[in-house]
């Protein structure tokens, strides 16, 4: 059953041709619509802006409808123009109806950064200065015209509802689309008792697989990054002692941050301009990743260190802009942490290898069943360790390749952030005691792990909050373990080593024990896709 609060819609849908931007047809009839096409070096995104309301509640400053705007910054938002009716003296006399003040108006395309606008204010510019153009339409109508000056601003939540009445809008946008095709406009027909949201949800959430759509992923833009960074490099000078002699200690934890990605987003809010209202929201993000981060541990100290979440990585991607009603502003970033926790002489070179294909996200999860295949690649691993020193403890770090969607709804009346994380992770456990010069005793096992998932960094409206999350796949996997002679079972190894540690080392680096003798291999090897487990 189709809710009243859609009502407005029906009749708004059932009038739009497919083609939004009509500049030869005034905005008169209560109903407005402006498409938008954004591009950018990592792809296009197209959106369209339905609004309705009353005949008293929408207008139009456009050619269409008889005026000629002068003095318009294209580039800026509020502002003062002046403006001059060169048309049909009743078609201009629409923008009156009722009182200017309050008005919601379509602007030109030179005029202002946003499609509508609320008039502030009108008043006989004391500049009517026109150029010559314009002047020869004036000798041209049957009537004098005066300049009118006009303050426009996007502040809609100033207009009050009792004066002209509720506009409802309605925005959808998408990237991936095919430049020659429209997005797609229900009517009342094509609801048939469904609530428009769920129609349009349905059709975007679709928009790379439906052939409506066009979409070539072919021409979708490739995020890759190749980037190696430091976390953690602490050292410490040690003195030299008995036989050995001084040695540098300390812990150095590098990654590589290499990744393809390929994303594709849809959005879709519907609600009303006036009074202020977000009542219905639904994004996904289509994707496909190839993520090849390597992790390089370089351990000969007592240390507990944590780097924090560092940035190492920034790029745009296209957003959707309509300024005053909604804007989607979306990056791709790669963070990275590290920490540990270790008494050991301990390399360690890993890779963080994974294969996302087909995977898609809706969120909030009401607006559809998120999907996608992940698998783990081919892993490079390489551990050796010193089997003189005692070496135990605990190795973590993450490269977070991290698509997020900064929301801003009606001026600020709401705004929050959709982090969507492909946490690739690596983890290495030891505990090895003292042996002879030539043999390990102990155990030691290296996981990795992905975890794809979404959240948001603010409540949005009641539709979605902090707590709201949506989890596309988590897994750990067991890529090296092992046992040596007279060793402690490995679970109950890692709990007595991290016990030891927790009430031996304080955060920084203390020397060990051992110097830089040599150290034994424990593996070097490239362990295929199919043996993670």
């Amino acid at each position: 059953m189709i809710s009243p609060s859609s009502l407005p819609f029906i009749l708004l849908l059932s009038k739009l041709a497919l083609a939004a931007n009509n500049w030869n047809e005034p905005c008169l009839s209560g109903t407005c619509s402006y498409d938008l096409d954004n591009s950018t070096s990592h792809g296009t995104a197209r959106g369209s802006l339905y609004i309705s309301g009353s005949t008293n509640a929408i207008s139009d400053l456009t050619a269409a409808a008889g005026w000629t705007v002068l003095d318009c910054d294209a580039s800026t938002g509020a502002q003062d123009i002046r403006a001059v009716c060169t048309g049909d003296n009743s078609t201009c006399s629409h923008v009156y109806q009722n009182g200017v003040v309050g008005t919601i108006v379509r602007l030109p395309d030179n005029c202002g950064k946003m499609p509508f606008a609320r008039v502030a204010a009108e008043w006989t510019s004391d500049n009517q200065s026109v150029p010559d153009s314009v002047a020869q339409k004036l000798r041209r109508r049957s009537e004098p015209s005066t300049v009118r000056g006009i303050t426009l601003d996007t502040q809609f939540h100033k207009i009050d509802p009792s004066s002209h009445g509720q506009v409802s809008m309605l925005v959808q946008g998408a990237t991936g689309l095919n430049s020659t095709d429209a997005l797609p406009v229900p009517s009342n027909s094509t609801l048939n008792g469904r609530s428009l949201f769920g129609k349009i949800t349905s059709s975007i959430s679709s928009i790379l697989k439906d052939l409506s759509f066009n979409v070539d992923k072919s021409n979708t833009q490739t995020i890759s990054v190749n980037k190696p960074f430091t976390l953690i490099d602490k050292t410490e000078q040690c003195a030299a002692s008995g036989n050995l002699t001084a040695f540098t200690a300390g812990l150095k934890v590098d990654v590589v941050a290499a990744a393809q990605a390929s994303v594709n987003y849809g959005v879709v809010a519907q609600g009303s301009i006036v009074p202020p209202k977000v009542s219905q929201f639904g994004l996904f993000a289509d994707f496909d990743a190839e993520l090849d981060g390597t992790l390089d541990v370089n351990a000969l100290a007592s240390i507990s260190l944590s780097s924090g979440q560092v940035t190492i990585f920034q790029a745009g991607l296209p957003g959707l802009d309509f300024p005053g009603i909604l804007t989607i502003g979306p990056s791709f970033e790669v963070n990275a942490l590290a920490s540990a926790m270790v008494e050991a002489d301990v390399q360690m070179t890993v890779g963080l290898a994974y294969n996302i294909s087909g995977a898609k996200l809706y969120f909030p999860p009401s607006s559809g069943s998120s999907t996608g295949v992940f698998k783990p690649a081919d892993t490079q691993l390489k551990l050796s360790a010193n089997p003189s020193v005692v070496a135990s403890g605990n190795v973590q770090a993450h490269l977070i390749p991290t698509v997020l969607f900064g929301i801003d709804a009606l001026s600020g009346l709401a705004d929050a952030t959709i982090d969507l994380n492909l946490d690739t992770f690596a983890e290495l456990d030891l505990s090895l005691s003292k042996s002879s010069a030539s043999q390990l005793s102990g155990c030691t096992d290296v996981k990795t792990g992905l975890s794809v998932n979404a959240g948001a960094s603010g409540s949005f409206l009641g539709l979605f909050s902090k707590s709201t999350t949506v989890s596309l796949f988590s897994k750990t996997f067991t890529v090296f373990e092992k046992c040596f002679s007279k060793g402690l079972r490995r679970g109950h190894a890692r709990e007595l080593a991290t016990m030891s540690l927790a009430k031996r080392i304080a955060p920084g680096v203390t020397c060990t024990d051992g110097g830089s003798l040599s150290q034994t291999s424990i593996t070097n090897e490239t362990v295929s896709a199919s043996s993670i487990h």
